[in-house]
């Protein structure tokens, strides 16, 4: 598998869970079925015959050897979506000229990342979820524990432990519902064609 690096989440800083997602090898998959779902549209629309696409089954899987062959043609074309183009139409010959049809590149490569982060961002809204109902139970735990209460950065009146870890579960419940309420302004994929006119 080639070391080139697409995002900083993909080695240092993630956890197994996110270094996949953000892996050139999910990536390029990704890149791979967004032509194909382009395709199918395509088809269901009646603009490709639908022969095209019957060879293929429910998805298209690179391997890693496919995406070493990607990177040979990308020194050659000089550009990765054209060199994952070309990959397609060699792999499976019905593509041919149908394939990316309408599109062009950022159109594909924005549907990805929009595809790539809402998978990732699923990731963290389970470990939010998970620290959450670590401390509603760490709460419930320390409901009698006292402790100092503060204002203005000095003591004042005594509270319990419970009282502030459930403020603080509040809050990061808050921040948990806006994020699930951003989805569907966040992940709207667009397929507008090369100068956005959708021709």
């Amino acid at each position: 598998m080639s070391s080139t690096k697409v995002c900083p989440f993909e080695w240092r800083y993630a956890s197994r869970e996110m270094r996949r997602v953000f892996s050139e090898y999910k990536r390029l998959n990704i890149m791979a079925r967004v032509e194909l779902a382009l395709l199918r549209g395509l088809v269901k629309a009646g603009l490709v015959p639908e022969k095209v696409v019957e060879d293929i089954g429910k998805d298209i899987e690179l391997t890693e050897e496919d995406i070493l062959q990607l990177r040979e043609i990308e020194k050659r074309v000089k550009h990765e979506t054209v060199a994952l183009i070309e990959l397609l139409s060699k792999k499976y010959e019905k593509l041919g000229a149908y394939i990316h049809l309408g599109a062009t590149s950022n159109d594909i490569i924005d549907t990805t990342w929009s595809l790539l982060i809402r998978e990732a961002l699923g990731i963290v809204e389970v470990k939010i979820a998970e620290l959450l109902r670590a401390m509603v139970r760490l709460a419930d735990e320390h409901v009698d524990t006292v402790m100092v209460g503060r204002t203005h950065g000095q003591q004042a009146l005594p509270i319990t432990l419970g009282f502030k870890l459930m403020n603080h579960a509040y809050e990061i419940s808050l921040c948990l519902e806006r994020l699930l309420e951003s989805h569907r302004r966040l992940f709207v994929l667009k397929m507008s064609g090369a100068v956005g006119t959708m021709a």
